[in-house]
């Protein structure tokens, strides 16, 4: 079926991360033979202003608009909230160009910072699946064949770097006050249906918090077919994570196993 895509305008074993610089090589230019990569650039165009999401054909469970996108082998999950006028980013997973660092709330999805991602688009995920039954998940299809991680670009999510370095910046009333003794964590996790191996970064360490593109080596995921996002944080409240669930990525790097 033909897929028709709508935008909304924005207003306004597991291994800890230790960057992507090994003794002998750099794996941001790694590239084994065979590889292949996600790029938000390589699918089709979004408006400077605008970030993708879909309902046409998608499923609806009686809140989200629930479908999947994306080029062979990657398939990305999405989720839209469309309550018959607007179109609201749900769970999961959608791409977008426009950069926005000054407004604070989930209305905007930009990341942080520009550097090399500069004029590309990149995704944002919106991590909520544990709680909420979304996953932010890409799944790997490829005639049954399982894959071994080899990279990812990670950056935060404006709204989530906002929240925990000005507290109340994005009208969270419940948020607690950041301390050095915090962490907001993302939990990479390959999966095969037999196995999970997860990959831990650190976007917030106390105060050291991402605000640049940094490359994480996924080779600790090995025979995988499906990749699932998770955040957590310190800071917890009666309903779950207060910490907003969400972060962006780009350059999404797999090695197809024989």
């Amino acid at each position: 079926m033909k897929q028709k895509v709508f935008y909304f305008v924005a207003f306004a074993a597991t291994v800890f991360f230790t960057g992507c610089r090994q003794d002998s090589f750099s794996i941001e230019d790694y590239n084994p033979e065979g590889c292949v990569t996600l790029w938000a650039d390589n699918l089709p165009a979004v408006p400077d202003t605008a970030a993708y999401l879909n309902i046409e054909g998608a499923d609806f469970d009686g809140f989200y608009y629930n479908s999947t996108f994306g080029t062979a082998p990657f398939s990305i999950f999405h989720s839209v909230y469309y309550d018959g006028y607007n179109l609201a980013m749900g769970q999961g997973i959608t791409y977008l160009k426009y950069l926005d660092f000054e407004t604070a709330g989930y209305t905007n999805l930009s990341c942080t910072s520009i550097d090399n991602m500069q004029g590309k688009s990149y995704f944002f995920a919106q991590c909520n699946g544990d709680d909420w039954g979304y996953p932010a998940q890409i799944r790997l299809e490829d005639s049954g064949r399982l894959f071994k991680g080899v990279s990812i670009w990670i950056n935060n999510a404006t709204y989530a770097y906002k929240a925990i370095s000005e507290v109340d910046a994005s009208g969270i009333s419940y948020l607690k006050e950041w301390t050095g003794d915090d962490m907001f964590q993302l939990h990479i996790i390959g999966e095969n249906g037999k196995k999970a191996d997860t990959v831990t970064v650190d976007l917030a360490n106390g105060f050291n918090i991402v605000r640049k593109w940094t490359c994480i080596d996924l080779s600790a995921l090995d025979s995988i077919n499906s990749i699932r996002f998770i955040l957590t944080s310190t800071d917890m409240g009666t309903y779950g994570m207060n910490t907003p669930a969400c972060f962006c990525f780009d350059g999404l790097k797999v090695l197809p196993l024989e």
